[in-house]
C-alpha cells in the first residue's frame, strides 16, 4: 500500500501526478548515485537524486523509495523528498 508523503492521499498524490506527466511535450528523468539498502526479506530502500526535465519544469531533488515484493511484483510502498 503506497504512502504518499505530505499529507496527501493517494487520490490527491495520483491526481497530481496525472496532471504533472499527461501535459504534451518530452519529459526527461534521470536517476543519479542510486544506494539501495535492505530492510527485510522483502523490502529495500532507495535513495537517489532524480533529475527531472519537461517543457515547463525543471527540478533536482533527493529522493528515497521504498519497494516491497508483493506476490513477485516489486511495488513502491513509499516515497519520500529530502
Amino acid at each position: 500500500d503506497f504512502q504518499p508523503e505530505g499529507g496527501l492521499t493517494h487520490e490527491q498524490w495520483a491526481a497530481q501526478r496525472r496532471e504533472r506527466v499527461t501535459k504534451p511535450g518530452k519529459i526527461v528523468v534521470r536517476i543519479l548515485a542510486p544506494q539501495s539498502s535492505r530492510i527485510d526479506a522483502h523490502r529495500w530502500r532507495i535513495n537517489f537524486t532524480q533529475d527531472y526535465a519537461s517543457e515547463t519544469v525543471n527540478d533536482k531533488v533527493h529522493k528515497t523509495v521504498e519497494i516491497s515484493d508483493t506476490s513477485g511484483s516489486w511495488k513502491i510502498v513509499r516515497e519520500s523528498i529530502h
